[in-house]
């Protein structure tokens, strides 16, 4: 993130204000100085109608200072996934007949971010249309759209149905209520890393226990019978050595540290799959 972005985004809201304090005296002035005949109720609408105005249009600027701030169609996006993830499987959708799909749009995703980086003309008009779905480092880097698709791809292939599904809760859930919490209450907590707050950690450890329990505790129990083929669910209550509780409490642990880890690489694709590493070891060790 450019470090001048909240230097900038102060220093606007600042201007906004001092240009409606000052339209506001002004305005007054002009209606106490008006004559006290119909000319004065005229000019008194009039002012109204342009202090309101104003007003309206500032709040449409203060909500896209904070939808970009934010990232809320970035996050948006991703919480979808995960709703879109329940879909799938109480529709009795294969992980694996994901990945054909996956690849194609992933595929594209290169094709069209390969074109941008080298057509100027393209990218800016791109920019112009989405680039409220990306952030600032991507206007001329691959986006975070494709690491998302390769992570999904990864999980989708190699894991079981249900830490699939749990991958994918995490990247989408887990991820975005770390982003939105730690941008919100992080300067209030101390620093995991450079761009990590404790705030951050307890929101994606709160989302992944979350996640496991829906997944767990009331997903697969109501539809496993009717959508899931053998072996489709590796983390087995009855069998495994670990009980629903802890293991809730260890998926939020896994989100959390699958969310702090920092390779250089986008994490839409290191959070998919650190997870499912960490899942899948523990499950396995403790069956």
């Amino acid at each position: 993130m450019n470090p001048s972005g909240p230097l900038m985004l102060n220093s606007s809201i600042e201007l906004q204000k001092r240009a409606h304090t000052t339209l506001k005296n002004r305005l007054h002035i002009s209606i106490v100085d008006s004559d006290t005949d119909s000319t004065e109720y005229d000019s008194e609408s009039e002012s109204e109608a342009l202090l309101k105005d104003v007003t309206t249009v500032e709040e449409k600027s203060s909500f896209r200072q904070f939808a970009r701030k934010y990232e809320l169609s970035r996050k948006g996006f991703h919480s979808f996934t995960g709703l879109f993830t329940v879909w799938l499987y109480v529709n009795g959708i294969n992980q694996r007949q994901l990945v054909v799909p996956l690849v194609i749009m992933a595929g594209l995703c290169f094709a069209q971010d390969f074109i941008r980086f080298r057509n100027p003309a393209f990218n800016k008009q791109f920019i112009k249309y989405y680039g409220f779905m990306m952030r600032e480092s991507e206007h001329d880097r691959y986006n975070g759209i494709l690491f998302f698709l390769l992570g999904l791809i990864l999980t989708s292939s190699f894991l079981p149905k249900d830490l699939a599904v749990m991958c994918n809760f995490l990247l989408s859930w887990a991820d975005t209520s770390a982003s939105f919490v730690g941008r919100l209450y992080g300067k209030y907590t101390p620093k995991i890393s450079a761009n990590k707050s404790l705030a951050g950690c307890a929101a994606s450890f709160a989302t992944g226990v979350f996640s496991c329990y829906l997944l767990y505790g009331a997903l697969v129990p109501r539809y496993t019978d009717k959508v899931d083929l053998p072996g489709d669910i590796l983390y087995q209550r009855d069998s495994s050595k670990l009980d629903l509780h802890l293991y809730a409490v260890l998926c939020g642990l896994i989100a959390s540290i699958s969310e702090c880890i920092e390779v250089g690489i986008d994490d839409n694709f290191t959070i998919p799959v650190f997870s499912g590493i960490f899942l899948f070891g523990l499950v396995k060790v403790m069956q």
